[in-house]
């Protein structure tokens, strides 16, 4: 015999201790719905700078600004997937009486904070596998710092200046949404966000979320600027308010003196050819390319130790020797993939070490292995 389902106002209705439970565990489940995508995009971020793909691609004419903004659309793309789907599945279970447009912002809010911590953790931790791991273990931890300001009597000021960190933000604003959605007559609308609850209200926390998103991407940027790594030269800490930009940090004098200086480290000239003066024309203007005392070291070992030459407009220039004589080395310091230890290089009166950006505009480079993102398919 079939039953009739049971249906009323009283078995629909979800009683103070439900609403108190799903308000103290949505936002954990909420959290590791985008713990995936931050996972991925991290790891990913940190593969390239590992296979040097990155630093290929740059010297290639890839900017840094083209770099970043793709993969801030890529995570734009997964954000608002992922965002729409917990919409619509809240609208239909959970949130009765959310404006769920107000629900979907926050969610991509949210996400997109995920996006510069992704950044400042590829910058201290540029392998695939550690940043990874880094990246679940600082998302995962910094949801249970929320649990500082749990007490309904937490000044607004520090629950606001506990907000820096995505999840903490992110929580109270789930606790206000539940707020609104079960305990008031209007539910949350564009003119209700603004009410207070417990010191907090909705839309002090979209606002507080807005500024994670530009305050956590800049500051990953930053970072990945800054921060030195196994490949690519780290830029000066205060590179946004000077126009030299990275590179080894000798004094202007003491670069001038070592470009000028045709005789250092060649004192007996028996093994060298004459420069004739239309070669040395070039040099006075700039028309050539000029290395200095260029060194590189790897721990204890020398693997370029003092290099000094100058490539010629209009020749053929062939860097020989045998293995492990510092070819390759002084080639990848010349294209910007690794940092010199000491010494500077001139092409064209721009400055190598200090003006990599500028050089690269000019430059041309054919690797010994394709340099290609992974996820490229043709």
């Amino acid at each position: 015999m079939g039953y009739a389902p049971l249906k009323s106002d009283e078995f629909l209705d979800i009683s103070p201790i439900g609403i108190q439970q799903l308000t103290q565990n949505f936002p954990f489940f909420f959290m590791i719905i985008y713990l995936i995508p931050f996972y991925y995009v991290t790891s990913k971020v940190a593969a390239e700078k590992e296979s040097k793909s990155r630093e290929g691609m740059k010297m290639m004419g890839l900017n840094d600004s083209t770099y970043f903004l793709s993969w801030f659309i890529v995570f734009a793309l997964i954000s608002f997937i992922t965002s729409g789907f917990i919409t619509i599945v809240s609208a239909i279970h959970i949130f009765k009486y959310v404006n769920m447009f107000l629900f979907f912002c926050f969610c991509m809010l949210y996400s997109m904070t995920l996006y510069g911590w992704a950044f400042t953790i590829v910058s201290f931790l540029p392998t695939k596998r550690t940043s990874g791991i880094a990246a679940t273990l600082f998302h995962v931890i910094s949801f249970y710092l929320c649990f500082l300001i749990q007490d309904p009597l937490t000044p607004p000021s520090v629950q606001y200046g506990m907000s820096i960190f995505p999840n903490i933000c992110m929580n109270q604003i789930v606790k206000q949404i539940f707020f609104y959605n079960y305990s008031t007559a209007e539910g949350l609308t564009f003119n209700t966000g603004s009410m207070t609850y417990q010191g907090y209200s909705f839309r002090g926390g979209i606002l507080m979320m807005l500024f994670n998103v530009v305050f956590w991407a800049l500051l990953g940027i930053y970072l990945d600027q800054v921060v030195p790594s196994q490949f690519g030269i780290a830029k000066p800490l205060c590179f946004c308010f000077q126009r030299r930009r990275g590179g080894v940090r000798i004094n202007d004098a003491e670069r001038q003196r070592l470009l000028a200086d045709d005789e250092i480290g060649s004192k007996d000239r028996r093994n060298f050819e004459m420069v004739s003066d239309s070669l040395k024309k070039q040099e006075r203007e700039n028309n050539c390319l000029k290395v200095r005392g260029l060194v590189k070291k790897f721990g204890n070992k020398t693997a370029v130790g003092g290099t000094n030459l100058t490539m010629y407009n209009g020749q053929i220039f062939a860097l020989l020797g045998h293995n492990g004589a510092g070819k390759t080395t002084t080639i990848s310091m010349l294209t910007g993939l690794i940092e010199p230890n000491e010494g500077c290089a001139e092409v064209f009166g721009i400055d190598i070490f200090n003006n990599m950006d500028e050089m690269r505009k000019i430059l041309g480079v054919c690797p010994q292995h394709d340099v290609l993102f992974e996820f490229l398919t043709a």
